[in-house]
């Protein structure tokens, strides 16, 4: 990582690329967590040092692909991801998601304020026009996240709700 990166910040949130050095008992105590990974297909499987390492190993390989880690006043509370999309229906668009590892985060307001820097991040590329979100329908604390962002339902599809994010509307 550059010493010259600053990472956007709110009063309390910030984030910042996420280095091999990041894996740690805590992340994978997270994607453990049922309640956690309620919504998510990571309540599939079951997550152990070496496999969080792998999967990092292969993000960091990914140039299309950010891993952000998110911080409440220092702490590590959480994890984003910013997926570049060159060439979609919507044009040159990137994909945000995230997870709040941390359950005494929840319902805070903290959630809002890590899309709100995750999508700042994307829209510092000037080529990208929107930014997309997914949700579980019956994920109520996802859609308020999203939705007070200025993201808008773009369609539903099996258990899943999709959301859109123009530059325009950025909130």
């Amino acid at each position: 990582m550059s010493q010259h990166y600053a990472p956007p910040a709110t009063p309390s949130v910030t984030i910042r690329p996420a280095e091999m050095s990041d894996v740690s008992e805590t992340w994978v105590r997270w994607l453990n967590d049922p309640k956690v990974t309620q919504y998510s297909k990571q309540r599939l499987k079951t997550h152990t040092l070496d496999s969080q390492s792998a999967f990092l190993s292969q993000r960091l390989l990914d140039e299309s692909r950010v891993v952000y880690l998110a911080f409440l006043y220092g702490t590590h509370i959480g994890t984003g991801e910013i997926l570049y999309i060159r060439n979609s229906d919507e044009g040159a668009c990137a994909e945000v998601s995230y997870m709040i590892g941390e359950r005494c985060c929840w319902g805070k307001g903290i959630g809002r304020q890590l899309v709100n820097l995750l999508c700042k991040e994307a829209f510092k590329n000037k080529n990208i026009r929107k930014v997309q979100a997914g949700a579980h329908r019956e994920n109520i604390g996802s859609h308020k996240v999203l939705l007070s962002n200025g993201f808008k339902i773009s369609k539903e599809r099996n258990s899943d709700t999709y959301f859109i994010l123009d530059r325009e509307d950025f909130i």
